[in-house]
């Protein structure tokens, strides 16, 4: 095998084996045995391995004459790569085992060290310990001869007293005299001689204390001598341990470089070889390649040419389209006069328009012309709609090559696109095409499942009257309530509806329901609908589209969305306000299902079709046979059902990188009942406007907001926040919030969800509705009506139920139906929400030429201006087939003539009642009770409570 292999190697085996057991001793010889452990030599084992392998693919190549250059190219960058990362890893085991030697002999020179002074200081203690033994015997020794000299003192005192009392008893006085005498003398000489004793005594004591002190400290200086001699000795040592360590890294270090350069030398010899035999049949490459490009051409030719004709049709489409509408939208000067506004800001405005008549439009059209053909002959991304970056395509294909050879650096984590092009395309196709599959997988296996457990069942559960289906529902937001009161008209169905909040209060602003989601309610309960087209308002069938916000001119209207309503013979979209929504619904739904201050915690499947037994918050338990989760984005129902966070990153909802700020006012437009609502659109930031009725006006700011950016709590700083993020756009806007009590404002940042096309929304007897399982942007208005179209959907499923065991299959049932159009509203507002704040900008006008009169950047002549400019005549297509589709589920169909009487009933209504409004407003201005009416207008925040709610969540 051996003499077969080397054929194909520029090195004999034999050589190369031995070279890498070369290698392998002289790193095992030149280490420490630390070296030695087992995850290192694991490492460098495995990087000479690859290194080996990479030299064995490129022998190998060399039989293949087909090679192309770039293959062979990052075959060599990959082995030298492998040669060098190889090298690196032995030199920084030799610098780590040169680390552990250097501190392995520190760590001796530390003990020894330690060691001498341990016994210098027992040397020297012993010594003061002999020391103060001796100092205790002198002292008693001294003690003694003093006790001593008393007691003799003592003795002769009482000799020579005895003596004195003798020379009493003499007979004469002569005698007497020299008995005193010898008697005082002998007494003064037992004390001199007492003196004598004591002072001799001291004196020997204090001799013997200074020899005894000298020997001490002749012993401390010898001990200090023999530790500072030690020391010395161990530092010694330590500095050739040093020594020796660094040579040894040196050796080392050297031999890891000379096989390193040999490695690349092998590897490069071996590369040149084979790109002389890859340059002989570069000829047939580029035949090849000229072969499949036009396979490639013939793929994506359908595809190409219907784009291009597309392009061609806006071109010409804007020359014979009519000039774009002036768009009004501010009160005019008497009436803002009237409703007690301050006057506006005379500003001098330059001549914006340069060129007229004839000239102006050919001018224009010459332009127009040269700017698509600049557009299309680009080397920018022509499938999207604006460019990512400034960078030129040549620059991000450096940077990427840059990219490939700098391997081993993490790559930075990418910045959310500003386009909407392939990526987002082939995004939403592929997940419609997952979603059939993925939907079928998924019921398949939990109707499985439950077949399984029906079959072992203890008992069979019928529904009845007398034992109706009881279903529990978490959370009475709009989708709840309507469950709620659709399950309740059914006479087999029992109803419990769970709400966290403690009572209901009038709170938040409007909500949008479309044409579809009226049909939807209608279907479910026309008392319902009846009473709410009393607080209805109408705004589908004006005019509604995008407004230029540069020039304050209608850019593109939204015809599709009156159409499409015509083409199914429903209602109107229209705004109704959320507390009337709300107590609507709550008065609809029978007396006693609601529990308030209930917010479910978490749930158990019963065995045995038993059903689901829930936990609340506050301990309460509730058994039933289905839940329904419809406890919002938050929702802890999908929590514990998809085993994730209840919120933060491990919840599956992200946040979309956009705030809303939000506000209304009582506002008298000049276009208040010709217009539904309108989007004013710029770079990055959109604001809408809508009549929202009974006088009043309700706007949006989608603003572009990075995760963490603070922004202002105060209202007041909210308003001039806003003021700020559209300085410069349409007066329109600055009159409206100028307009706006600083009170009413509010902001909320916007989080959303992929669709859930590989988790079910129903596990056994418990599934999920509304924002629990399908979150989505705002933009299409649509959140709350996907809600209620769930509902819908899980009346049709559950109210034909005769028994408890095909609960599981209905639920999943649910799920099959829902799944694809649910996702595909997420997708389309998500896909509404990426054009609207990250592709569109001031759009360029052909009759403005090249000039920017607005300033540079705004509506001047670049790649992303021109595109949205002629975009304005494909977008209507694209209007009709994305309305359509939002109203194709309409279950309840009314004939033409009951919508014509049912929207002029309701708007009749609109106009008396924002007459009304606006007189009330004249007359707070003419008592000065301006501040006051508008206190009494405000409702309380929808926004803050759903950051009271999140922030509920945080805290738990």
């Amino acid at each position: 095998d051996g003499a077969e292999n080397s054929e194909a190697f520029s090195l004999p085996q034999a050589v190369r084996n031995a070279a890498a057991a070369s290698m392998m001793a002289s790193i095992l010889a030149t280490s420490t045995p630390a070296l030695a452990e087992e995850d290192a030599l694991k490492s460098l084992e495995s990087k000479l391995a690859q290194r080996d392998e990479g030299i064995e693919r490129l022998q190998e190549e060399k039989l293949r004459p087909k090679l192309k250059l770039s293959e062979v190219e990052k075959l060599e960058r990959d082995e030298i790569q492998t040669a060098r990362i190889t090298e690196r890893l032995k030199e920084k085991q030799i610098v780590a085992e040169e680390l552990k030697e250097k501190e392995r002999a520190k760590d001796l020179e530390k003990r020894e060290k330690a060691q001498i002074e341990k016994e210098e200081k027992e040397t020297k203690a012993k010594i003061q310990r002999e020391l103060d033994a001796k100092k205790a015997q002198i002292k008693k020794d001294e003690k003694a001869a003093i006790d001593e000299a008393r007691r003799v003192e003592r003795e002769e005192k009482k000799a020579a007293k005895d003596m004195e009392k003798n020379a009493l008893r003499a007979k004469t006085d002569e005698e007497r005299l020299a008995a005193e005498e010898a008697s005082e003398t002998a007494f003064n000489a037992a004390t001199e001689k007492a003196e004598a004793a004591i002072l001799a005594a001291e004196q020997r004591s204090e001799d013997e204390l200074s020899k005894a002190l000298e020997q001490a400290e002749a012993s401390k200086e010898a001990a200090a001598e023999r530790a500072e001699l030690l020391e010395k000795a161990a530092a010694d040592k330590y500095e050739a341990a040093l020594s020796q360590a660094a040579e040894t890294a040196e050796r080392a270090e050297k031999d890891a470089v000379f096989e390193e350069e040999a490695v690349e030398q092998q590897v490069v010899a071996t590369v040149d070889a084979i790109e002389k035999e890859d340059l002989i049949e570069e000829n047939a490459s580029l035949e090849k390649a000229k072969e499949f490009l036009g396979s490639a051409w013939s793929i994506a030719a359908p595809l190409v040419i219907p784009g291009i004709f597309i392009a061609l049709y806006a071109v010409l489409a804007s020359f014979s389209a009519p000039r774009p509408e002036p768009c009004l939208g501010a009160e005019a000067d008497e009436v803002r006069k009237i409703m007690g506004r301050a006057e506006r800001t005379k500003t001098a405005r330059a001549n914006m328009d340069p060129w007229s008549g004839e000239a102006k439009h050919m001018v224009g059209v010459g332009t127009g012309a040269m700017a698509l053909l600049a557009v299309l002959m680009s080397s920018g991304p022509v499938s999207g709609f604006v460019s990512t970056s400034p960078t030129t395509l040549p620059a991000r294909n450096a940077q990427r090559s840059q990219r490939t050879l700098s391997q081993g650096t993490p790559s930075q984590p990418a910045q959310p696109s500003a386009t909407f092009g392939r990526a987002t395309l082939a995004q939403g196709v592929a997940a419609v095409a997952v979603i059939a599959a993925a939907g079928r997988r998924r019921a398949a296996k939990h109707i499985g499942r439950w077949s399984q457990v029906a079959r072992c069942a203890a008992k069979p559960s019928a529904i009845t009257g007398k034992d109706p289906l009881h279903v529990i529902i978490s959370g009475a937001g709009v989708g709840g309530l309507l469950l709620a009161k659709a399950l309740s008209k059914e006479p087999t169905i029992k109803v419990t509806l769970l709400e966290q909040a403690s009572s209901f209060q009038r709170f938040g602003g409007p909500i949008q329901l479309a044409s579809n989601t009226l049909s939807t309610i209608r279907d479910i309960d026309e008392g319902l609908f009846d009473e709410l087209m009393k607080k209805f308002t109408f705004t589908g069938y004006r005019r509604n589209g995008l407004v230029d916000a540069l020039r304050s001119e209608w850019y593109c209207t939204f015809d599709a969305m009156k159409d499409a309503a015509d083409m199914f013979d429903l209602p109107y979209t229209g705004v109704v306000d959320r507390p009337d929504l709300q107590q609507i619904m709550l008065d609809a739904i029978p007396e006693g299902c609601l529990s308030n201050s209930q917010k479910v915690k978490s749930y158990e499947v019963l065995p045995d079709y038993q059903g689901v037994k829930v936990q609340t918050q506050d301990g309460k338990e509730y058994t039933g046979d289905v839940l329904i989760g419809a406890d919002g984005i938050w929702s802890a129902t999908r929590a514990q059902m998809w085993n994730e966070a209840q919120k933060g990153p491990g919840s599956g909802c992200t946040y979309s990188g956009y705030i809303v700020f939000a506000g209304e006012t009582i506002y008298q437009p000049e276009d208040y009942f010709d217009v539904g609502y309108k989007v004013y659109m710029g770079p990055k930031r959109y604001f809408v406007t809508s009549d929202v009725g009974r006088g009043r006006i309700q706007w949006y700011a989608f603003v572009a907001v990075a995760e963490g950016e603070e922004v202002p709590s105060d209202p007041l700083e909210k308003r001039e926040y806003v003021k700020a993020a559209f300085q410069g756009w349409s007066s329109q806007i600055s009159d409206l919030l100028d307009a706006t009590p600083a009170n009413t404002v509010e902001d909320r940042s916007l989080y959303d969800r992929p669709p859930s096309v590989l988790k079910s929304w129903a596990d056994g007897p418990v599934a999920l509705l509304g924002d629990a399982c399908h979150a989505m942007m705002p933009n299409l208005g649509q959140g709350g009506g996907q809600a209620m179209e769930d509902a819908h959907c899980i009346l049709q499923k559950l109210k034909d139920l005769t028994d408890r065991r095909q609960v599981p299959d209905a639920l999943q049932d649910y799920y099959r139906s829902r799944i694809f159009r649910a996702s595909a509203v997420q997708g389309l507002s998500r896909v509404a929400s990426d054009i609207l704040l990250g592709t569109f900008t001031f759009p360029w006008k052909a009759e403005e030429g090249l000039s920017a009169p607005y300033g540079k950047g705004r509506g001047d002549v670049s790649y992303e201006s021109v595109v949205v400019n002629y975009l304005r005549h494909i977008l209507p297509g694209a209007f009709t087939a994305q309305f359509t589709f939002l109203y194709s589920f309409h279950p309840y169909k009314w004939s033409k003539e009951e919508v014509k009487v049912l929207v002029a009933d309701v708007m009749d209504r609109h106009k008396k009642e924002a007459a009304e409004a606006w007189q009330r407003r004249q007359d707070a201005v003419e008592k000065g009770e301006v501040e006051k009416f508008e206190e009494e207008c405000r409702q309380e925040s929808f926004f803050a409570l759903v950051a009271q709610v999140a922030g509920g969540i945080d805290q738990k």
